[in-house]
């Protein structure tokens, strides 16, 4: 207690030295984490995107769909599938049948990924229900000829809700089958080119257009935990244990984003590296010139019988002090600055083609992860303590005739 006293009144000797300490060690912290928050933010609406646009946590699908979308790769006897599914709690899913095509309008015509869905069963899996900006959704009889759009998509063809649209694609017995649609609503998607790719109808529709009875191309499944979907994936696997099947979470959908948040994990440790660097000069410099000053102190000090270690030991609790008066600091700082952006979000309108190129939108909320808090945490005890341990070891090793009369 002696010592811990001793190193409290010692970092008060020089205030404004120990203050600009505190201030680097919690600005030091602050920009780790604020940028490891933003970072993080923009990854997760990535991830969620992805989700709540395509396909939920899990796909069902034929075997070789996903790498070859045709038209005669479906599921057999669906209903034989869900009823299967059923038997696990805690999955919403939706079955759909995909289809590549063309859309044309009175002006033009444009390639599209054609999803006929089931209204009901589709809108908890997706968010598209959620994301109309005009006119209304499908309506549950699936079979009517209605058509929901992305407003980049009606732009492009030069229409609105109301106006009929034709619907070109190649069937399961290689001849055009075509079907005239009205528009019944527009939705917005973070991303322009999702938006101008996929267009929704009904699944009976769907499937008297592809020549399909009851066969479907996939089901779509959301997870109530997002965090089980390793286990899940493996579940259902063993559940349906039919080689004809695909099972895949959006993890094996999206290769490419997985490479991204991995290699955020990866620069997120240097980004820490080459801020904690910076601080650790600072430190260590200043560190150097409080040893200059008490060089005395320190020879009358050893010459009463104060043992080297216990200097040592002081000059660490002077640093631990520090960097505890820092930390809070900086972490005070970080939970103002994404306590106000976590509700307001950061707008990055200027930004918002860019944006729309990852899939997410022009409001970004910052997240803070356990993860990134324990490598700022960590990562700014070691720096400090390595920073002091030259000057501490060099402090205690002083000649006590020496450093007595050091002038």
């Amino acid at each position: 207690m002696i010592l811990w006293k001793i190193a409290w009144r010692n970092i008060w000797r020089n205030p404004r030295r120990t203050a600009v300490l505190v201030t680097s060690i919690g600005i030091g912290l602050l920009g780790y984490l604020g940028t490891s928050a933003f970072s993080r933010g923009f990854l997760t609406q990535m991830v969620e995107s992805t989700i709540n646009l395509s396909g939920g946590h899990v796909l069902v699908s034929a075997k070789g769909f996903l790498n070859n979308p045709q038209v005669r790769m479906r599921i057999q006897e669906p209903g034989v599938v869900e009823s299967l599914l059923q038997q696990t709690p805690g999955l919403a899913r939706a079955p759909i049948v995909s289809l590549d095509g063309m859309i044309n309008s009175s002006e033009t015509a444009a390639g599209v990924t054609i999803n006929g869905i089931d209204p009901d069963k589709e809108s908890r899996v997706t968010v598209i229900s959620e994301a109309l900006i005009e006119g209304r959704y499908l309506h549950n009889g699936n079979s009517a000829p209605e058509i929901v759009v992305g407003e980049a998509l009606a732009q492009k063809l030069n229409v609105l809700v109301g106006n009929k649209v034709v619907l070109m694609i190649s069937d399961i017995q290689n001849e055009i089958s075509s079907g005239a649609f009205r528009i019944v609503g527009l939705y917005r998607a973070p991303s322009s080119d999702f938006e101008k790719r996929y267009v929704y109808i009904g699944k009976t529709a769907a499937q008297k257009l592809a020549g399909y009875e009851r066969e479907i191309s996939s089901i779509s499944i959301r997870l109530q935990e997002g965090y089980v979907l390793e286990e899940q994936v493996e579940s259902i696997r063993s559940l349906l244990d039919r080689p004809d099947l695909e099972i895949v979470s959006w993890k094996d959908r999206n290769p490419l984003l997985v490479l991204s948040i991995e290699m955020y994990d990866a620069s997120i440790v240097i980004i820490a590296i080459i801020m904690f660097i910076a601080i650790a000069f600072t430190i260590a410099n200043s560190f150097l010139m409080v040893i200059h000053e008490r060089i005395q102190e320190f020879g009358i000090m050893m010459a009463n019988g104060v043992m080297p270690k216990n200097i040592r030991r002081m000059l660490y609790l002077e640093a631990l002090i520090i960097t505890i008066l820092g930390a809070l600091l900086g972490f005070v700082l970080t939970l103002l600055l994404i306590g106000y952006y976590g509700n307001a979000g950061l707008d990055l309108a200027s930004m918002a083609q860019g944006l729309a190129m990852f899939g997410v939108g022009t409001v970004v909320y910052p997240e803070i992860w356990a993860f990134d808090v324990t490598v700022g945490l960590v990562g700014i005890i070691a720096v400090v303590f390595l920073s002091v341990l030259y000057p501490a070891i060099k402090a205690s090793r002083f000649e006590v005739v020496d450093a007595i009369r050091f002038v």
